[in-house]
C-alpha cells in the first residue's frame, strides 16, 4: 500500500543546512493502524505530511499502490490519501453538515443529495446526528475532531493520516476519538503521529518509534511498550 523508500528532507536555517528526515524506509500495509511516537523535534509531523505532498522532500521516494505519489495530481493524491489536523481545521463559516458536504460536492465526487446521505450516515456512526445545523464553535473538542474524522471519511480515503488528534482533548475523550478510529473498516489504513501514550495505545496495531529524522524501532506495539530494544526508547517511556 504505502512504501517509504530512503526519504530525506532538508530545509535551510539561518544559511545552514538541517536535516529533518534522514533517510526513513517504511513500509504500511491496507488496514494498518500504525501510530509514530518519539519526542518533539523527531521529524514525526512532517514525516506525515510528506506522505500526502503537503511537504516536499529533497530524497527518495513515496510509492503508493505501486506508483509514486510524485506521479499524482496533488488534489487526486489528497482525495486518496486525507489528513485531520491537530487543530480540527472545520470552516467556521460552514454548519457541520456543510463541513461534511462541501469538498464531495465541489469536486463532483457525488451530487448534493448523496453528499447529504453520506453526511447523516456518517454523522449517526459517531453519534453527531442531532449537531448537524450547528457551527463549529457550538461544539465542543471532541465533537469538532469527530467531524473532523467525518469530514476526511467523506471523501472515501484509502489512508488517512492523523496529526496530534488529541492534543486538545482531556483524557477520556481522547480514548473516544481513538475509538473512532480503530473501529473504521478495515480497508482503512491510519497512520497517527502523538506524544499521547494512552492514545497509542488504544488505536495502535503497530508502533514506530522516530528521533532525530530516524526510525529507531517498528514493532507490534506490545512489543515496543514492554519490551523496546532501543535504551533511548525506554527512556522516553520513562518521562
Amino acid at each position: 500500500m504505502i512504501k517509504v523508500k530512503n526519504l530525506v528532507k532538508k530545509i535551510e536555517v539561518d544559511s545552514k543546512e538541517k536535516t529533518i528526515l534522514n533517510g526513513i524506509d517504511l513500509s504500511i500495509e491496507k488496514g494498518e493502524k500504525v501510530v509514530v511516537i518519539g519526542p518533539s523535534g523527531a521529524g514525526k509531523s512532517t514525516f506525515l505530511r510528506c506522505i500526502n505532498l503537503l511537504e516536499d522532500f529533497s530524497e527518495g521516494d513515496i510509492v503508493f499502490n505501486g506508483k509514486s505519489i510524485l506521479e499524482f495530481k496533488k488534489s487526486i493524491l489528497r482525495q486518496k490519501i486525507g489528513m485531520i489536523f491537530q487543530h480540527f481545521n472545520l470552516f467556521s463559516h460552514m454548519t457541520v453538515k456543510k463541513n461534511i458536504t462541501f469538498a464531495p460536492v465541489k469536486l463532483k465526487i457525488r451530487s448534493k443529495k448523496e453528499a447529504n446521505l453520506q453526511a447523516k450516515k456518517l454523522l449517526e456512526s459517531v453519534k453527531l446526528e442531532n449537531k448537524a445545523g450547528l457551527f463549529p464553535s457550538r461544539l465542543s473538542g471532541g465533537e469538532k475532531q469527530r467531524v473532523a474524522i467525518v469530514r476526511a471519511l467523506a471523501m472515501n480515503p484509502e489512508v488517512l493520516l492523523v496529526d496530534e488528534p488529541t492534543s486538545a482533548l482531556d483524557p477520556k475523550t481522547a480514548e473516544e476519538i481513538a475509538d473512532v478510529l480503530k473501529s473504521l473498516a478495515n480497508d482503512i489504513t491510519v497512520i497517527a503521529v502523538t506524544h499521547d501514550m494512552n492514545f497509542a495505545k488504544n488505536l495502535a496495531t503497530r508502533l514506530v518509534f522516530m528521533e532525530s529524522g530516524k526510525i529507531l524501532e517498528d514493532g507490534k506495539i506490545e512489543e515496543v511498550f514492554e519490551n523496546p530494544a532501543n535504551e533511548r526508547i525506554r527512556s522516553f517511556f520513562q518521562k
